[in-house]
């Protein structure tokens, strides 16, 4: 259920995205974005991390680290998931619209002692 609502956040980051960038920057970084959720439901978390990091490198955005982070988290790399995590609610500490970060942020605190 939360990688729908990475999709949905997806389509808000595209207004953000037109006002800071040219249309087709903002394109790139959609493209990378929706085919990220698409390796991430595939499984191919090694592919969301390299999509992820060209994506971060245009525009560092928490959406971003919440999918690398979330790709990490499925790879067992628990303290560069919890980095992310952490960025991504530093760069959006808003509960709501960052839910997910934080759910993933308590979860990880439970396993890191024992990795």
């Amino acid at each position: 259920m939360w990688v729908w609502s990475l999709v949905i956040i997806g389509g808000f980051i595209l207004y953000r995205l037109y006002r800071d960038y040219s249309k087709k920057a903002a394109q790139e970084l959609e493209w990378y974005f929706q085919r990220g959720v698409a390796e991430l439901t595939q499984g191919n978390y090694a592919e969301v991390i390299v999509l992820m990091n060209k994506a971060i490198t245009k525009y560092p955005s928490w959406q971003y680290y919440l999918l690398r982070g979330t790709a990490y988290y499925h790879l067992l790399q628990l303290k560069l998931a919890y980095m992310d995590i952490e960025e991504s609610i530093k760069q959006n500490p808003d509960m709501i619209a960052n839910a997910e970060s934080y759910r993933l942020k308590d979860e990880l605190k439970d396993l890191m002692p024992f990795y």
